[in-house]
């Protein structure tokens, strides 16, 4: 149906009533189709050039609506330029092609959509800075120094010399941002994850930056005039300026320069000298048309770039969201306006290089009358204005036959004085057509989440083993626990800072020495709940500090011979929880690691300690326990013992037997209402014990002391509890009535809940009430004996394992040396600071120097007397056997002497001490059962047990 508005007549008389518009919308509407881009999957069509021919009036107004419907994309108008052959007279002919295209490159980049990437032109800048180059003079070295001069000044050239390329290089900054920003996030993800998780997330954390780094670099240098080598290799493959013979073919880019140079020289050669024979007056038109040719080909090829959508450059989003072509509207006045040979040009190129470019040309060929001034050959499909629908049709299937360049290429459009009366009006009517939508995946916003997402993803990954991650050889357990193993650069918890850093500077020494060494691993609790008490790390602190002690001594000897202690240390957990898999990363290292002989500590009678124990007894590794008890630990679950396995303490069943006898002895002293203890057998005992299934020694030693204290005579109850609260309200149920309240109340817990147990008795009905306790609260007594003394309602006894007052003052067999030493790292034991544990700092420290007098042992039967005792000191097997030849020693915590037996090994004659807290605070020792050295008496004691 025929649409008709009012059209006012230009000359101001009566209205054209009822003109026909469907012509201009069709014509706008071929106009729409002919510059939109087709889906990737039909791929780009080469187009032709469109020519409105007519008089000036019409084509200047037709040419001002076409490029107000090309706004939002890439468009450019070329005016007529007429009289300007050669830029001036000083100037060569092809000068004023390349400002002219000069002017539509900068136009074109400047004109697209104002979010996205625009077009950039770098191989034509590149030949036009050829072309702006002063010439050398005509010597091929002085061509070469000039050549290798500015394009090593242009390469290296980083901050922008004009504002012109100022204003460019951030236009480029976008065009260049997103392709390898995104490059570089793609492998920050994989690199700084890879990193986390097998090194540290510092490391991780600085691939990230690193990444960051290296994007904004790689996008400047990118974006900067000079493209690269790599782009700059067109110039030796395209067929203008290059010589006939391939052999003289430029093979790199400044040959290809200097060729340029040479062919200005020729071009530019005065035209009374071209004059003297016919060879000069057709050089320089030859190397004139050839420079020209250069140019619309680099402008053509740097359009073709940046419209090119292909699988290998897929990740150019840019040109997938270049879904209109470039418009470039070319105005010509007669046959000497430079535009005239710009299409010309163009068309030539077009025909000689068999590859489609995205350039639209529309050709504003405007005459009075009508006739067609351009290039020639006139174009040879003509339609009316009504006909440019069937005129684009036609041509479209001719394509079919020629794809590259098409058959026909030009398509002219004669125009008349009435269609530019109603063209206006018809083009104000016709709302702007949006450029067709680009692919999703093309999407600005798409690509920058999914860069941020590349960013954020490692970050998230580096927060995570941040947190889940502790530092080397050393990971983040579910329960929120640093285990592992490490050699000192990972203190666990900072109450071990100190002495881990201590023990990791020995190490050094060590290691920088060149003397014998061999490694220990301690295995140790090395983790707690984040709401425990300050003294419930004591032990395990206790237990380093006393081999950072053993050495230290071995460093100071002058003696080279003397093995030197290397020390890993292994954190399994609270309560060794983890001790089997930590165990599984001690045996991947001692397979790697021929210096591993042996390990030291698990100190608490845990399943996690004795699974740890058994997976390290497969390979026979020598292993030193210090405070655990429990009688069957180091055995696996059919009841057989592991050989490799020592430990340095008395069983549950001596220290329940000896306890037992020495409550129904009357050893003990509960206080009475004078305020003073009196000494009276205990005939009835409350046991005490933990119901946690994990822990071997609470339940275990609290049996055997009800079993024992009832073949004594005595009666116990057994209570078992969850947590201390529980067994605090179990207590007081049994001091509601004196006449309930029992003689002795045996506690066999750990120290982690003793102090809380304590402070139910303060709070409790029960009055002089005779507490005694294992083994187990040594580090609790240690650093709170002065509070426990200030509670007035119970006398606490317990049974220190080792501990400075089981010497008398003034005996010269205390081991003093260790002892100042230990004051000297910790400070006086009386300072009222929570302090390593002294009595696990000297079990840790006479296991260590058991395990070294054995490694010296060995060490002097395998080595060579002349050698130079580099490297691993001593083999596991032959450590082994070392203990079952190894002399007794009078260590700092009693008498140290094995028996071997396939029962099991155990330590002979280890003491066993009775210990309360004195009315001052202080910790005395009232009776000892084994030796402390090796001349003393088996039982030589105050209150001695019974039989």
């Amino acid at each position: 149906m025929t649409e008709a508005v009012e059209i006012p007549r230009a000359d101001g008389g009566d209205s054209l009533d009822h003109y026909n518009t469907d012509a201009i919308r069709g014509f706008i509407r071929t106009f729409e189709q002919m510059r939109a881009r087709p889906r990737a999957r039909k791929g780009d069509v080469p187009l032709p050039v469109l020519s409105l021919h007519g008089p000036f009036e019409v084509t200047a107004a037709f040419a001002q609506i076409l490029a107000a419907r090309c706004k939002g994309a890439p468009n450019a108008w070329a005016e007529s330029r007429a009289g300007e052959h050669a830029g001036g007279e000083a100037g060569a002919p092809y000068l004023a092609m390349s400002e002219t295209l000069l002017r539509v490159a900068r136009t074109l980049s400047s004109t697209g959509p104002g979010k996205e990437p625009q077009l950039r032109f770098p191989l034509f800048h590149q030949v036009h800075w050829m072309l702006g180059m002063q010439l050398p003079g005509d010597t091929p070295q002085a061509v070469r120094e000039l050549v290798a001069r500015e394009t090593r000044r242009r390469r290296l050239q980083l901050r922008p010399s004009s504002e012109l390329e100022h204003r460019g290089l951030l236009k480029n900054l976008r065009a260049y941002f997103e392709g390898p920003l995104s490059a570089w996030a793609a492998a920050a993800a994989l690199v700084s994850q890879a990193l986390a998780e097998q090194l540290s997330p510092v490391i991780g954390l600085v691939a990230v930056c690193t990444a960051l780094v290296l994007a904004v670099a790689h996008v400047l240098l990118l974006s900067r005039s000079w493209a690269g080598w790599r782009r700059y290799r067109w110039f030796t493959r395209q067929p203008y300026l290059m010589p006939e013979s391939s052999k003289t073919r430029p093979q790199s880019f400044r040959e290809f320069v200097e060729l340029v140079l040479k062919a200005r020289h020729k071009a530019e050669v005065p035209a009374s000298l071209s004059e003297m024979s016919d060879r000069g007056q057709r050089e320089p038109r030859r190397e004139c048309d050839e420079i020209e040719l250069l140019l619309v080909n680099a402008f053509l090829e740097d359009l073709r770039q940046g419209y090119e959508r292909s699988r290998r450059t897929f990740w150019r989003r840019a040109a997938w969201t270049r879904t209109v072509y470039p418009v470039l509207l070319v105005d010509t006045a007669g046959e000497a306006d430079v535009n005239v040979r710009l299409l010309r040009r163009v068309e030539q190129v077009r025909r000689q290089i068999p590859q489609s470019d995205p350039l639209f040309v529309i050709h504003i060929a405007a005459a009075e009358g009508g006739d067609p001034v351009g290039p020639a050959p006139a174009p040879p499909a003509y339609a009316e204005v009504s006909g440019a629908e069937r005129l684009w049709t036609e041509w479209n299937r001719s394509l079919r036959a020629s794809r590259a360049v098409g058959d026909v290429r030009h398509l002219g459009i004669r125009l008349k004085r009435e269609d530019a009366r109603a063209a206006d009006a018809v083009a104000r009517s016709i709302p702007l057509e949006q450029p067709p939508r680009p692919p999703l995946l093309a999407n600005r916003w798409l690509l920058r989440a999914a860069i941020l997402l590349l960013f954020l993803g490692p970050a998230a990954v580096l927060a995570r083993e941040w947190q889940s991650s502790c530092g080397k050889g050393v990971w983040k357990a579910p329960t929120g626990e640093c285990v592992g193993i490490t050699s000192g650069d990972v203190s666990f918890d900072e109450r071990f800072a100190e002495v881990v850093n201590a023990i990791e500077d020995n190490n050094g020494k060590i290691e920088r020495s060149g003397r014998p060494y061999t490694t220990i691993v301690y295995v140790g609790a090395l983790s707690t709940q984040p709401s425990s008490a300050a003294e419930d790390l004591a032990d395990a602190q206790g237990e380093l500090t006393g081999i950072a002690i053993r050495q230290g001594e071995l460093l100071e000897s002058a003696d080279q011979s003397i093995v030197q202690l290397r020390v890993l240390i292994a954190n399994a957990g609270n309560g060794f929880r983890f001790g089997e898999q930590v165990a599984d990363r001690i045996l991947e290292l001692a397979r790697d690691d021929p210096s591993i002989a042996g390990a030291i500590g698990f100190g608490e009678s845990r399943d996690g300690a004795n699974a740890a124990i058994n997976r390290l007894s497969s390979i026979f590794l020598p292993m030193l326990g210090t405070a655990a008890t429990y009688d069957d630990f180091g055995k696996d679950g059919k009841g057989r013992p592991s050989l490799s396995y020592f430990p340095l303490s008395p069983t549950n069943s001596e220290v329940a037997d000896v306890s037992a006898r020495w409550a129904r002895s009357g050893a003990l002293a509960a206080p009475a209402d004078d305020g003073l203890p009196h000494k009276r057998p205990a005939r009835t005992a409350a046991v005490f014990v933990d119901a946690d299934s994990s822990d071997l020694y609470s339940s275990d030693i609290g049996r055997r002391f009800m079993k024992r204290f009832g073949e004594l005579g005595g009666k116990a109850t057994l209570i078992e509890y969850d947590d201390a609260g529980d067994a605090g309200e179990e207590l007081k149920k049994l001091c509601k009535r004196d006449a309930e309240q029992p003689d002795l109340v045996f506690y066999s817990g750990r120290s982690t809940q003793f102090g809380t147990f304590v402070d139910r008795i303060s709070s409790s009905p029960c009055e002089g009430l005779l507490v005694l306790a294992g083994d187990a609260v040594s580090q609790y007594v240690d650093g709170n004996a002065a509070r426990i003394a200030m509670i007035g309602k119970i006398k606490l006894y317990y049974t220190p394992l080792a501990t400075e007052k089981a010497w008398p003052p003034g005996d010269i067999r205390r081991p003093a040396a260790f002892y100042d030493a230990l004051w000297r790292r910790t400070g006086p034991p009386d300072d009222g600071e929570v302090k390593p544990s002294p009595t696990y700092a000297v079990l840790a420290y006479d296991a260590a120097r058991a395990m070294m007098d054995a490694a010296q042992s060995t060490y002097r039967l395998q080595h060579d007397p002349g050698g130079d005792g580099r490297g691993p000191a001593v083999d596991r097997g032959g450590l082994l056997a070392a203990f079952g030849r190894l002399d007794e020693i009078d260590g700092a915590s009693g008498l140290i002497s094995f028996e071997q037996d396939p029962s099991g090994n155990r330590a002979v004659d280890r003491p066993l001490l009775l210990a309360t807290v004195s009315a001052s605070g202080g910790i005395e020792v009232v009776g000892q059962c084994g030796r402390l050295y090796e001349q003393a008496e088996p039982c030589a004691m105050a209150g001695r047990p019974g039989s």
